[in-house]
């Protein structure tokens, strides 16, 4: 094999070892800096897709595992990490064959027969856990213990419709633990002015127009028109507050507003809040079933909605109403950043997958390992190396979980493989080193594990495929191929 080729599969490697140190209970974090629109972003985390998909790179063997990333987190939701490690240990294991003067080919085939038995045997042994148990592997060391059961609690009751539309608020310099999940939605913002009222209860209406004419069109030659213009103006905004007054409009939501226009919602009584966000102003519609209205023409009572409003400094307001908001609290910005990431990951875990699950904590790998050895030996030929280092390859999870816990790594993968043989599925333990998943409650979804060790195995099998990266022409016109 060709220096470049080995080249391109160590490329693979070195990326796929990036996130190795943040898998398990004890991972550690990743601190990924970046300058985006002049503006200097920090994001520390231990998760593997956000790590992967922040980190610049310019290699396109790289950007593999960036779409491996990718791909797996809308696969399944979680399980990128365990992805790309995996990947990274099988073209590891296959630059040693390679060595030796296995074919290609050969691993190819060996490792794509071993990926179909290890999904059938995935299927075979999967079984129904609760939810809430799935949950509180998926948060794992990614947040704080008494926030993990915290969120737990709260989302394990939630329909899959309900984890689809639920919202999240981020409430900085705030006590995790006052985390909850409320009735319609909240969000940062402020009301007009701090004369208005601070809640507001009845109908609600959301403007979506500007609250000045357009005065561009309009010539004045003389200072008696500009004084005319401008009193048309005004009597444009105090007729769209007459119109809410008339129909009884307790608070109103607005995308563009001035002085003036306040000044008159103030008179009325009426307590105004400014939306700038797009979303924002659909999730007040929908909490509200409010119509967002795009014309004065257009204030009649069927596109008013109703809900009660709560404004609280600085800049939360709460509405009650349709759907669910999941108000977040935590002490700064980061840790809100790192616990929101961690929810989207469950979100997405439990909206994606069934609720068949296999032993978590590195016990499944090791079953995998021990079953596709002796697979190995039935299927022979040359293929039957390549199979056996796939499940070799296997192994680098139970392996990275107790390293990075700062355990004997090969002493616990060798007692772990010594009694999966005799039938007892256990798995790393970061304080009694070697226990059983099932009496911890650590389960993983089957589909996460499944798509894990498919996609791993197609990117393995993109890069050990790969003869040459050849650079294209920009200019080059392709319509006429």
């Amino acid at each position: 094999m060709e220096e470049k080729n080995k080249n391109y599969i160590q490329v693979g490697i070195n990326f796929a070892n990036l996130v190795k140190s943040t898998l398990g209970p004890k991972g550690m974090n990743k601190m990924v800096v970046s300058d985006k629109d002049s503006k200097h972003l920090v994001v520390l985390t231990n998760d593997g897709a956000t790590i992967l998909k922040n980190v610049k790179t310019d290699n396109p063997i790289t950007e593999l595992f960036k779409n491996l990333a990718v791909g797996q987190e809308e696969a399944s939701g979680d399980g990128t990490t365990t992805a790309s490690i995996l990947a990274g240990q099988l073209l590891e294991n296959a630059l040693t064959l390679l060595e030796k003067g296995v074919h290609q080919t050969t691993i190819i085939n060996g490792y794509n027969i071993a990926m179909i038995e290890a999904i059938n045997y995935l299927n075979q042994v999967k079984e129904k856990a609760p939810t809430e148990k799935i949950i509180k592997t998926s948060f794992g060391s990614k947040i704080p213990k008494e926030l993990s059961e915290k969120l737990t609690n709260l989302l394990k009751d939630l329909s899959k419709e309900e984890l689809n539309l639920l919202r999240i608020f981020k409430r900085p310099n705030s006590n995790p633990l006052n985390t909850k999940i409320i009735d319609g939605f909240a969000f940062e913002g402020y009301t007009i002015n701090d004369r208005m009222k601070s809640e507001a209860d009845g109908k609600i209406a959301v403007l979506d127009f500007r609250a000045n004419m357009d005065n561009t069109k309009i010539q004045v030659d003389k200072a008696e028109e500009w004084e005319k213009a401008n009193k048309v103006d005004r009597e444009y905004r105090r007729k769209i507050v007459n119109k809410l007054k008339e129909l009884n409009v307790k608070c109103v939501f607005i995308s563009d507003t001035n002085p003036e226009f306040e000044a008159y919602l103030t008179e009325g009584g009426i307590t105004g809040i400014v939306v700038y966000k797009r979303e924002t102003l659909d999730n007040i519609c929908y909490s509200t079933g409010a119509i967002a209205i795009s014309s004065p023409d257009d204030l009649k009572d069927e596109h008013i909605g109703k809900g009660k409003v709560k404004y609280i400094k600085p800049k939360q307001i709460y509405i009650e109403g349709k759907g669910k908001t999941l108000v977040l609290c935590g002490s700064t910005l980061q840790t809100l950043d790192e616990s929101e990431r961690a929810l989207d990951d469950v979100i997405n875990l439990l909206l994606k997958n069934d609720e068949y699950c296999v032993l978590g904590a590195g016990s499944i790998e090791v079953e995998l390992s021990l079953h596709l050895t002796e697979f190995a030996k039935k299927v022979g030929g040359k293929e039957q190396i390549a199979i056996e280092k796939f499940a070799e390859a296997l192994e680098i999870i139970p392996l990275a979980i107790a390293e990075n816990a700062g355990l004997d790594a090969v002493e616990i993968l060798t007692a772990l493989k010594t009694l999966h043989s005799k039938g007892q599925r256990m798995g790393v333990d970061i304080v009694k080193k070697i226990s059983s998943p099932r009496e911890r409650g650590i389960f993983e979804p089957v589909i996460m594990k499944i798509n894990a060790v498919s996609s791993a195995t197609n990117v393995a099998n993109l890069i050990l495929k790969l003869d040459e990266v050849l650079i294209g022409d920009d200019k080059r016109d392709n319509s006429k191929l």
